[in-house]
């Protein structure tokens, strides 16, 4: 199950990563403002959450994450990719 928290975005891709390790969620937010959003997934241990590119490379950055959330920030009508694992 996942629940999101903030405003408007769109839940583009939820998949297992092409290598195996971990998942990969792909948001978009369509809206003409920055969005903030924290992501929560009950029942899914994170322990970690990375910013990847759509290949799944992995870009600079952070995301503070807890067991079961993580929080991002998403630029106006753009799409980020992260690895959950």
């Amino acid at each position: 199950m996942l629940s999101t928290w903030g405003r408007r975005r769109v839940l583009l891709t939820w998949k297992k990563a092409e290598d195996g390790e971990g998942w990969i969620m792909r948001l978009w937010n369509p809206a003409d403002t920055p969005s903030t959003s924290t992501i929560r997934m009950p029942g899914l241990q994170l322990t970690d959450v990375r910013p990847v590119n759509l290949v799944e490379e992995p870009l600079p950055g952070t995301v503070d994450n807890t067991a079961d959330s993580f929080k991002v920030k998403i630029l106006s009508r753009s799409v980020c990719t992260y690895r959950c694992s």
